[in-house]
């Protein structure tokens, strides 16, 4: 059996420009974010992102 492949397109996705965030990178934009929302306020921040003061400031000064 012989396939002809006359008139048929072959489409090949270009490569990404960079490279996915990592988790850590998302978080860290996802609490700047919230922070700006909030006018930088911690407690604020936290209850917008379901996490606790504690955590927060782990999180964003990089010991979480």
């Amino acid at each position: 059996m012989m396939i002809m492949l006359e008139g048929l397109s072959l489409s090949v996705a270009p490569p990404p420009t960079k490279a996915p965030m990592d988790l850590r990178q998302t978080q860290q934009r996802a609490i700047e974010s919230a922070l700006q929302v909030n006018g930088g306020n911690i407690s604020a921040t936290a209850r917008q992102l379901g996490i606790s003061r504690t955590t927060l400031y782990k999180k964003k000064y990089g010991r979480g």
